[in-house]
């Protein structure tokens, strides 16, 4: 819907990844159009990240991620 009516922008999307790098929680920050939270929440979801790393533990901690949409 969005790449039809042409929508570009970012969207902030500050994620809680557990120990294991799993995404577990989201929450948007900010976004510049609505019609992209929705993929970038899945987008975010969706992904396997390299967890932090404390005391040489891995630990769960919240990181913010920028989502860019540009059509081509």
């Amino acid at each position: 819907l969005a790449r039809k009516a042409g929508v570009e922008g970012k969207v902030y999307v500050r994620v809680l990844i557990d120990k294991y790098g799993n995404a577990v929680k989201s929450i948007v920050e900010h976004s510049d159009n609505q019609l992209l939270v929705d993929a970038a929440v899945n987008a975010v979801m969706a992904a396997t990240f390299t967890p932090a790393r404390q005391n040489g533990r891995s630990v769960s901690c919240w990181v913010t991620v920028p989502i860019v949409f540009a059509l081509r």
